[in-house]
């Protein structure tokens, strides 16, 4: 006889040790508060650079600098003439057309070209022209590529610029940014510089959420106590009587003087007077027809 041996069965599971940090960073939290990242603002924008004020597109009958002064086109044909109007040129004469309306409009005389002020004007119309042909898609993709570093270049001189007008002269600073419709923004120190990260705007969104949540706490707490504020003075300056009579009563020693009665009954008063005036509600006008 053949002995047969029954197979056992041995268990392969193996015990698995799961680390801690790996099952935290997998488990799924409900978190109250929801960061989003901040829209990326362009170096060329009119945000970042300050421009209030917008490129105007000037008259396209209006003559091209190069000609303003040319005595001939005083006589000549209106057919003539469009032929060196804005109109008929390229739009970079349009443009050096909007800077010497805005350099006009600030410079202390004709020839003034290198002050300060007549260069930040100037600075400022280039610009602005480049904002908006960026904007609007005026140019091709490869020279829009050229406006933004050249935009961006602009930027950076004119800040130059308005901040060493800003340190000699702040009345006249003031008067041209009011002028031009600019507003002056220095790049901040690098202490005041903030990191967008996402786990540090949930720590802050997170430290704003549970102080919103305890204010809100206390105010809750605050009115409960003070809905129970009327009855307790009533109830005291009951207390406070039936003290005094059982005092006198008894014939011992006076604790409760007719003062401390009258001010909580006067504190009563003046509280109940208060939340009489909120229960009441503003009637409205009934207007009648004749």
């Amino acid at each position: 006889m053949f002995n047969f041996v029954a197979k056992q069965s041995f268990n392969t599971t193996r015990n698995i040790v799961i680390n801690p940090a790996i099952l935290a960073r997998t488990k799924v939290v409900d978190l109250k508060v929801k960061w989003e990242r901040p829209e990326r603002v362009s170096r060329y924008s009119r945000v970042r650079s300050g421009d209030i004020g917008t490129y105007v597109q000037p008259d396209p009958s209006n003559v091209c600098l190069q000609y303003q002064y040319a005595t001939e086109l005083e006589n000549a044909e209106p057919n003539v003439r469009n032929q060196f109007t804005l109109g008929w040129h390229p739009m970079e004469y349009s443009k050096e057309f909007y800077e010497k309306s805005l350099m006009d409009s600030v410079r202390s005389h004709r020839y003034d070209y290198t002050s300060p002020v007549a260069m930040i004007a100037q600075l400022t119309g280039s610009i602005r022209f480049m904002q908006h042909a960026i904007e609007n898609g005026i140019v091709h993709s490869r020279k829009r590529h050229f406006y933004k570093l050249e935009t961006y270049r602009l930027i950076q001189a004119r800040i130059q610029l308005i901040k060493n007008l800003r340190e000699t002269d702040y009345k006249q600073y003031e008067w041209l940014l009011e002028r031009l419709d600019l507003e002056f923004k220095p790049k901040p120190q690098k202490e005041d510089e903030i990191m967008v990260a996402r786990k540090e705007g949930l720590r802050q969104l997170t430290r704003t959420y549970c102080e919103d949540v305890r204010k809100q706490k206390l105010d809750a707490y605050r009115k409960e106590l003070e809905s129970q504020q009327l009855p307790f003075l009533a109830q005291k300056l009951k207390n406070l009587k039936f003290i005094r009579n059982e005092q006198i009563a008894l014939k011992v020693d006076i604790t409760i003087s007719k003062q401390q009665i009258d001010e909580v009954r006067q504190q009563y008063e003046q509280l109940k007077i208060v939340e009489d005036t909120k229960k009441i509600e503003p009637t409205k006008k009934k207007w009648k027809i004749y």
